[in-house]
């Protein structure tokens, strides 16, 4: 971490723009001349063997990769060598708000069909409303086949959905699925069978405060027992009813429920519901700092806190 540290800390000589998501996209046109890794990089890394160093910066990128785009933009300009190591890395999560997401369509349509399939494995769109949805919906359909995990939040509170309808086509690698059962209940029924028929093996469902007190229980039971793969489930509200029947024959398929607690202590649920774990959180919007550390991580439930 100390090296990690000093990697951050240090001032590279790249072009610098105030637009990263422009860099990043454009990045291909600005490498420095493909001189060796250990030419470019400062006199502190020059010592260590170029396997060693390519590990150092493929950390360091990751790291960076959700809060610090501006950081790998840096890497990926330092020379072709380096960006060759770093170039997957920088595509392969895709976090846009409304503001980028024009950005990020014009850029998708301008390339290749083929150059984001084996590059972007996640995709997350956050933000109180999705502009070009007709657009953004062609791009996963028709270039982002490769995505394994797909999340879809609100930035004021990643559990709620605002915004246009979204319509999910099927993605042949999807695993991890994350969304609002509003945008999952406004699907057509062949989408969401389509859907279903995939490998997704991890559903997390956000609902609102006020879904649960309609009339939704027929209709969350009969589309959640369509995904006869899925695994694992995490839900951030439940009534107890709901949670008995996702320990009935219906969904013997499902391994491991996740529910988000509020309170201290947490609730004291029935000895058989041999399924479930809990993971407490303080308060609402703490889902917010928990959502942004697990985009991409089809091992959610991992060490959950019972």
């Amino acid at each position: 971490m100390h090296v990690l540290r000093r990697l951050r800390s240090l001032v590279f000589t790249t072009r610098q723009s105030h637009d990263v998501d422009r860099q990043l996209m454009n990045h291909s046109n600005t490498l420095a001349s493909p001189r060796p890794a250990t030419e470019i990089l400062p006199s502190v890394f020059r010592e260590l063997p170029c396997d060693i160093l390519r590990l150092v910066l493929e950390a360091s990128a990751w790291n960076s990769i959700y809060f610090d785009r501006q950081h790998v933009v840096n890497l990926l300009v330092l020379s072709k060598e380096i960006n060759t190591w770093i170039g997957w890395i920088a595509y392969h999560t895709i976090v846009l708000n409304p503001a980028k997401v024009d950005k990020f369509v014009s850029f998708a349509q301008s390339r290749d069909p083929e150059f984001f399939k084996p590059r972007v494995k996640v995709l997350a769109l956050t933000g109180s409303k999705l502009s070009a949805t007709k657009e953004m919906e062609a791009v996963i359909r028709d270039r982002l086949q490769g995505l394994h995990t797909f999340h879809y939040s609100c930035i004021l509170s990643p559990f709620i959905y605002m915004g246009p309808s979204l319509r999910l086509s099927w993605m042949p690698n999807l695993q991890f699925l994350s969304l609002p059962w509003r945008l999952l209940a406004a699907q057509d029924a062949g989408d969401i069978e389509q859907l279903a028929q995939g490998r997704i093996t991890h559903v997390h469902l956000h609902f609102e405060a006020t879904d649960l007190g309609r009339d939704l229980d027929g209709k969350l039971r009969s589309t959640l027992a369509k995904f006869i793969c899925v695994t694992h489930l995490a839900l951030d509200r439940y009534t107890d009813d709901l949670l008995q029947w996702l320990h009935t024959d219906d969904m013997r398929h499902v391994e491991i429920i996740v529910v988000f607690v509020t309170t201290v202590p947490p609730p004291t649920f029935p000895s058989t519901f041999t399924k479930l774990k809990t993971r407490p959180v303080n308060h609402i919007y703490s889902f917010g700092p928990f959502f942004n550390r697990t985009i991409g991580h089809i091992d959610f439930f991992v060490d959950t806190p019972s």
